[in-house]
């Protein structure tokens, strides 16, 4: 069994999948930055003239160094408010006005073991070293998870020894194909699978997802509901988990990547309407001391994967050998849709028991 990294995965993920904020505008509030003193009653005279503003204007001094900062509050949304940021900009007193926003708290989750997640926030707990993190906590000021821009629901696809999809942790961010009726033994969606409700077992070729510790493990690293007051945060809060099993055969490993494909390459040929917009594979799994050269097929799955959007992350040697020289698979498979990676601890250090080769 090979251990998993899947920091990487989703931090990339994370930030390149991002759904845009709204800006918070405070619509009946401006900030001017002002290039010299000016004195606040002649500049509420100068608005109420220029504008017939028969409102309440409160205007506040914030600072006056390193800049002298003032904000203009009206009682109500005053419709003509761009034109008098337009006005203000072009007075030679104003270095800058704009519309005042409002901010809100960093998103910390309020998830009972978040403070033993290291690798997501690194505070030097247990002896760490600072900072020794994927700084999880900077890009959920961006987004946690869930859709792209474009609304697309992303969707990760774990191939991996099971998963318990009704783990409280995770249970609301498996993936369901709203398509197929499970357990009638129809393939209802026409996607080649039978009853492919929350995913699929490549041993067995049915929808049935046996429970399996690590891959439930892998899935809370990926996918926790975060902010939720319970257990851990995944590196998405929101996003979803596609549980595949992989079986113990090179033959199920190509069935499960096989499987994220269709769904992917439906996704994409339907416009969103059948399928999954899987947007990348995490497999734990490989063989020690192989190369790639001799599992072409397998290689190659990788590229067929990438050139329907999937960005697959796969995880090295248990051992504390260079796979360059001593071989891994699937770590030795080239190509630019495959991301190989290992295990690092809480001090930045790669952990002894894990495999490496040419940082690139």
């Amino acid at each position: 069994m090979k251990f998993y990294f899947t920091i990487l995965l989703v931090s990339f993920l994370t930030v390149f999948n991002f759904k845009a904020k709204t800006q918070n505008i405070i619509e009946n509030q401006i900030l001017v930055s002002c290039s010299k003193k000016i004195n606040n009653e002649n500049l509420r005279v100068q608005l109420q003239r220029n504008f017939e503003i028969t409102g309440e204007i409160i205007i506040t001094d914030i600072c006056s160094e390193p800049v002298i900062i003032k904000k203009i509050e009206f009682d109500d949304r005053n419709k003509n408010i761009d034109k008098i940021i337009d006005f203000l900009n072009n007075n030679d007193y104003v270095t800058v006005a704009q519309f005042n926003h409002f901010v809100e708290s960093r998103n910390i989750p309020n998830d009972s073991l978040f403070k033993n997640q290291w690798h997501l926030n690194n505070t030097g707990q247990g002896g760490g070293i600072p900072d020794a993190d994927i700084d999880a906590d900077l890009a959920w000021n961006l987004t946690t998870g869930g859709t792209t821009k474009k609304g697309d629901t992303i969707v990760i696809c774990v191939i991996d020894n099971g998963m318990d999809i009704s783990h409280e942790d995770i249970t609301g961010n498996i993936w369901v194909n709203h398509l197929e009726i499970p357990e009638n033994g129809i393939d209802d969606d026409n996607n080649s699978y039978i009853d492919d409700y929350n995913g699929w077992n490549s041993a067995d070729q049915n929808g049935s997802i046996p429970v399996g510790s690590h891959g439930t493990s892998v899935a809370g690293l990926i996918g926790a509901r975060g902010n939720n007051k319970k257990g851990i945060s995944g590196i998405n809060w929101n996003v979803k988990i596609l549980p595949v099993y992989y079986g113990n055969e090179e033959a199920h490993t190509l069935s499960s990547y096989a499987y994220a494909y269709k769904l992917r390459k439906l996704y994409n040929d339907s416009n969103g309407t059948k399928g999954a917009f899987i947007v990348a594979t995490n497999s734990s799994f490989g063989t020690d001391y192989a190369f790639a050269k001799d599992h072409p097929i397998w290689c190659s799955m990788y590229d067929s994967l990438g050139n329907v959007g999937i960005l697959n992350i796969v995880a090295t040697s248990n051992n504390n050998t260079n796979v360059d020289i001593q071989g891994d698979m699937p770590s030795t498979c080239p190509g630019d849709f495959m991301i190989s990676v290992t295990n690092i601890d809480q001090y930045n250090n790669k952990v002894n028991g894990a495999g490496y080769g040419a940082k690139t």
